[in-house]
């Protein structure tokens, strides 16, 4: 333990210092469970760093498609997630343990897919921008028209 964690349990009461194990007890058995479903979906004939960056890819996307779904219905409590998202949040996270370069992999295909779909999705809204664009601009043709056929 480094000087300064040593200074802050000192100060900590004891049960902020129980709570503290307790939280730390329970990050370990997620990131145990983690890479159990890492290990479960692996294929035992390809090497790991054949697979894990594949796995990276893939679960930055489905993290992406993900996102997108719960930026647009709001995101479910986990026990009504899917097992499969479930597994690829799993994945991810045991991934992202293993290495920061499987976290940053993971991100970035994350990132593509969501701005993809953004893009998808602001498609509707600039069309309607155009729509709006144009009506205003029937709107002043028409009213400069109304203006030349009733001159005083």
């Amino acid at each position: 333990m480094m000087p300064g964690a040593m200074q802050e349990q000192e100060t900590l009461s004891p049960e902020q210092q129980a709570l503290q194990q307790m939280e730390a007890e329970l990050e370990a058995r997620q990131s145990e469970r983690d890479r159990e479903a890492l290990a479960r979906g692996n294929n035992p004939l390809t090497p790991d760093f054949l697979e894990n960056p594949m796995k990276a890819i893939g679960g930055g996307m489905w993290k992406g498609l993900f996102e997108t779904k719960d930026f647009l219905f709001g995101e479910p409590a986990q026990e009504d997630k899917t097992d499969f998202r479930r597994t690829v949040e799993a994945e991810d996270r045991a991934l992202r343990d293993i290495s920061s370069g499987y976290g940053i992999t993971s991100g970035i295909s994350q990132m593509a897919i969501g701005l993809i779909g953004a893009g998808k999705l602001l498609k509707p809204i600039r069309g309607l921008q155009e729509v709006g664009k144009a009506g205003r601009a029937a709107f002043e043709v028409a009213k400069g028209r109304d203006r030349l056929h009733h001159r005083p």
